[in-house]
């Protein structure tokens, strides 16, 4: 995207600042008029402000609340001079690059509270749909992050003693050697019914990486998911996992997911989501995979790990977010059982689903999706939400279309898979995941070494603003109280 056109003219000894050749300010007191504007609003915490152009706006919200930290969407980089001197913490313009990211970034930084998005009136009326596209991308990311807050207000007690337990009972580290190969991420939407025989076609040329929910559809159909991939933090998670058990099949795990025994019998790859009080209790261990983000949904986690763990293509299969006759994921499932176990005579496991289905749901063209799934699509909708390209695989239709990723119909992924160079043949299966092997403490090491971190958790959160914000629980209570970290300190036990 490029910048919109920002120019500065005299006018009868005054000066005009145009934007697409519209002024948008006054002639006669511009700096009194953007003071009269901001004492008409509410104290904000954080505040995303749209349209200054010339850092009145900005100096004018310091003067009256310095505390404010103020994220300014400009028309231009021409302005971001003026901008920083009016004291704006942080800038940006058409030609920055994705909004989504600035918003993401910024939310998860600063919290959700006392956040405020304000649009200059004169600037609306110049550039009226870049201002409702940019204040409706600050709306969706906002929903998204929401999510990521409500879960960890929801799940956040849980989420550190599952990280305790994970790393005290972590027996077989792995490191994930970068390779070449593609890699399928098998989602559990109910298109992966339609792709399954595309899939047993071409197993011997890709790496099947699953997700926890696609486990039981897989193993049912006769495929070994060379490595599965889990961020739940719920009880729900181990039930997922459980087609794992007899197996010896690599995981790659979010610390803070459900700690199960299936992690202290299978390789496992721990990666933080990156929070603060995370990167402290895992200081010194070695093992862990950089920081992935949490999205609200693993398989965004799942694409990010991919495309880090090769250089050739990642194709998405199954990733639909959307229901197909009246189902969000193909048969057998875990909920299908959950289903059956409450039907009845006079209200059948059917009756009851559709019921649901028509409550919660949305309407879509030829479909219906739910709320969670429209809120993923929409943040899968930006563009560059990947380092790289990422290839969705289609078997029939999509109800929802989204701009991250590369949809492709099973004649092209063919093309794909057969031009990438050393893919083996059939009879030839080969594997990037490979162990590399490293000192990884034993039990009582890693006892004592998470009984120090602990001890410094303690002392920092009283002293480091940062991570004392990064253990707040929704901003109204400590997530993690003295009883709570004595909690974990008796889970070493």
């Amino acid at each position: 995207m490029s910048d919109l056109p920002v120019s500065i003219v005299e006018h009868q000894g005054r000066r005009r600042v145009l934007v697409c050749e519209k002024n948008i300010q006054s002639l006669r007191s511009p700096q009194e008029e953007a003071r009269q504007w901001v004492r008409e609003q509410q104290q904000a915490e954080t505040l995303f402000l749209i349209g200054d152009v010339t850092g009145d706006l900005t100096r004018a919200w310091k003067e009256l609340y310095p505390q404010t930290s103020v994220v300014v969407l400009t028309a231009s980089r021409t302005c971001f001079v003026e901008l920083e001197k009016a004291g704006a913490s942080q800038l940006w313009s058409p030609s920055c690059g994705p909004l989504e990211n600035v918003i993401e970034d910024t939310l998860y930084e600063k919290g959700p509270q006392g956040v405020r998005l304000l649009c200059w009136p004169h600037f609306e009326r110049a550039v009226p749909n870049e201002t409702r596209e940019w204040a409706e991308t600050f709306r969706k990311t906002y929903r998204i992050v929401q999510g990521s807050w409500l879960t960890k207000a929801a799940f956040g007690r849980r989420f550190g003693r599952n990280a305790v337990r994970n790393l005290l009972r972590w027996q077989t580290p792995f490191r994930l050697v970068p390779g070449s190969a593609p890699i399928v991420v098998a989602a559990s939407g109910p298109s992966l019914t339609a792709l399954l025989p595309w899939l047993k076609r071409y197993r011997e040329r890709y790496e099947l990486w699953a997700l926890p929910s696609s486990l039981r559809f897989l193993v049912a159909h006769g495929f070994t998911p060379d490595l599965g991939v889990a961020t739940d933090g719920g009880w729900y998670a181990r039930e997922l996992l459980w087609p794992l058990h007899q197996t010896t099949i690599p995981l790659l795990c979010a610390l803070t997911s459900a700690a199960d025994r299936i992690h202290e019998n299978h390789p496992v790859a721990y990666f933080s989501q990156g929070e603060a009080w995370e990167l402290e209790l895992a200081s010194g261990f070695s093992g862990l995979l950089p920081p992935v983000p949490s999205q609200g949904t693993v398989a965004v986690s799942a694409v990010q790990l991919a495309c880090a763990a090769t250089t050739g293509p990642v194709l998405v299969a199954g990733m639909d977010l959307a229901y197909a006759g009246g189902h969000s994921h193909p048969s057998p499932h875990p909920a299908d059982e959950r289903l059956s176990a409450l039907s009845q005579r006079l209200s059948t496991d059917e009756t009851r689903h559709w019921q649901t289905l028509q409550a919660q749901s949305l309407a879509l063209p030829g479909g219906r999706t739910s709320p969670a799934m429209k809120t993923y699509a929409e943040w899968l909708d930006a563009p560059q939400r990947f380092s790289r390209p990422v290839f969705r695989l289609l078997g029939e239709p999509p109800l929802l279309h989204w701009q991250s990723m590369v949809e492709l119909q099973l004649s092209q992924a063919e093309s794909l898979l057969l031009a990438v160079k050393g893919t083996p043949s059939l009879k030839q299966p080969y594997s990037s995941l490979r162990s590399e092997p490293f000192r990884w403490p034993d039990r009582e090491e890693r006892r004592r070494l998470l009984y120090d971190n602990l001890a410094r958790l303690r002392s920092l959160r009283t002293t480091d603003t940062q991570l004392a914000q990064a253990l707040s629980f929704s901003g109204r209570q400590p997530l993690f109280e003295e009883d709570e970290l004595d909690h974990w300190e008796r889970l070493l036990c």
